[in-house]
């Protein structure tokens, strides 16, 4: 938000595309910044071209290639690179290289002297701290004022302004989201706060119908 508000752009609002705006040209300014200092930096562009061009080669001469979709797509202008619309399988070819545990975690159990916990005995711990912390953040839930947040909307944008209002109240709150169709079961068990999220502008078909489930 604060390249964007340097730039002179509105961020107020998602329409205006802010984000996509600074995304690029803050990727052209570290283009420009490493031929500026003759350091050799690819773009997304040539790079995915670069890895059409190696995925035909290893299919001509392997028979296949594996390659993991969610980290060759670049995240930004992903739709207008090659390797959006590439159908990609991800498997694994033995023998290869793998990421390697930290050796110094295992240096420093061996170095205790100490005997090995088997995977059963890590679970149980883990499973054991979990129930306790879960346990005590039951019980302070349960001594928090109950807050009821309820939306309605046919686009989905009064649904994210409700579960961004939820994750607001959350530190002081026990705050709820739902849809305004379960109105009458809130009331039913009497919530000590409920709020209504509607859209910015004229109420939805949705939103209308509050009156008559109130009833």
């Amino acid at each position: 938000m604060t390249f964007g508000e340097k730039m002179g752009l509105d961020t107020s609002t998602n329409e205006s595309l802010w984000k996509d705006e600074v995304n690029v040209e803050v990727n052209k300014a570290v283009l420009h910044s490493f031929q500026a200092a003759g350091v050799t930096l690819v773009d997304h562009h040539t790079a995915s071209q670069s890895f059409i061009q190696f995925l035909a080669n290893e299919q001509r001469d392997r028979g296949g290639c594996p390659a993991d979709w969610v980290w060759i797509v670049p995240p930004i202008s992903g739709s207008l690179t090659p390797v959006f619309h590439q159908e990609m399988s991800l498997y694994y070819l033995k023998p290869a290289y793998e990421y390697q545990e930290p050796a110094w975690e295992d240096f420093a159990r061996y170095n205790r002297g100490g005997a090995i916990a088997s995977p059963s005995q890590l679970f149980r711990k883990v499973a054991m701290t979990v129930l306790f912390a879960s346990s005590l953040y039951h019980k302070a839930l349960a001594r928090r004022v109950r807050v009821t947040i309820l939306y309605a909307t046919e686009t989905g944008r009064s649904q994210l302004y409700a579960h961004n209002l939820s994750q607001a109240l959350k530190r002081y709150f026990n705050p709820e989201v739902g849809h305004i169709n379960r109105l009458r079961y809130y009331i039913c068990v009497q919530r000590n706060n409920v709020r209504n999220k509607s859209k910015t502008g004229d109420s939805c078909n949705i939103g209308e119908n509050m009156p008559a489930l109130r009833k």
